[in-house]
């Protein structure tokens, strides 16, 4: 695990002076400090011009802020909102409580096996369960709250169901393709 420190300060010598042989800097960084502000406050203010109408639109949904919200693109964070939904629906339709870790676990796991079985592929349940964390991150890897059985249940439908690719072409279309 990388560990972030603070730069080096540069050593300075105490008690000695600079001689007039010896380059002064010191007014070349006035001066990149000044231009670095300066782009710095040109940044500051494109980037509130961009955003600012769009902060102001947006209502902090679901308690999230203009920068949790802006983690995720606008289609992606459409198909979290359908797969969500699905996921709860079939919770509410199941009489599934999702109160305590364990019940949200709970369903979670019967959610995966039914979809599963129903024939679906993978990688809804790995929307599911990303649209789960977004929504709720405190079920995260570094969350208080925890779902073992659904990373599970999540891990084993993705064994037993890889990934598909395309239909490989028949010789004779490969024949013609050297040719």
């Amino acid at each position: 695990m990388a560990m972030l420190c603070e730069p080096a300060a540069p050593a300075q010598h105490e008690g000695k002076e600079s001689t007039s042989s010896g380059s002064d800097s010191s007014g070349s960084e006035a001066a990149l400090g000044a231009r670095k502000e300066q782009v710095l406050k040109k940044r500051t203010k494109r980037r509130l011009v961009k955003y600012l109408a769009r902060m102001e639109g947006q209502a902090e949904e679901d308690g999230l802020t203009f920068l949790e919200q802006a983690a995720i693109g606008l289609k992606v964070r459409r198909q979290y909102t359908k797969d969500l939904q699905a996921f709860l629906d079939d919770a509410a339709r199941a009489r599934l409580p999702l109160v305590t870790d364990g019940q949200t676990d709970e369903a979670l796991v019967k959610y995966f096996n039914k979809e599963y079985l129903a024939g679906s592929q993978a990688h809804l349940g790995n929307r599911v369960m990303a649209a789960f964390l977004d929504r709720w991150p405190e079920f995260g890897r570094l969350g208080k709250r925890k779902t073992p059985r659904a990373w599970r249940a999540l891990k084993g439908w993705r064994r037993l169901t890889p990934g598909k690719s395309r239909k490989a072409h028949a010789l004779p279309v490969w024949a013609a393709i050297a040719w």
